[in-house]
């Protein structure tokens, strides 16, 4: 958990976090907007405010090679140990009483 006090504490962290991932690809403001598709406003927007809109956030993460930023938000939720159980089908606990005489061994 994120000991954070508020919103745009959290938001300006990200944006941190993206100019980093930028610098660390050597690449200008100028370059990693044409590469992600994003406007250099809105790319400056998200670096030094960290307000933007999810769409330019993933394209961005993406032209970075950063999506797996995004893992814990996109990841399936876990099954439920009813539906695991309900997946698996039902198994075999024992054998049959149907036995029949030529059955080899």
């Amino acid at each position: 958990m994120l000991a954070i006090k508020s919103d745009q504490e959290i938001l300006s962290r990200i944006g941190r976090k993206i100019k980093r991932m930028r610098l660390d690809c050597n690449w200008t403001r100028e370059e990693l907007a044409t590469l992600s598709g994003v406007s250099y406003s809105a790319l400056s927007r998200l670096e030094t405010t960290g307000e933007g809109s999810m769409g330019n956030y993933v394209k961005v993460l993406r032209a970075l090679g950063g999506l797996n930023e995004l893992d814990e938000l996109v990841k399936p939720p876990p099954i439920s140990p009813y539906e695991l159980l309900r997946l698996r089908g039902k198994k075999r606990e024992r054998a049959s009483s149907i036995h029949t005489k030529n059955r080899e061994h």
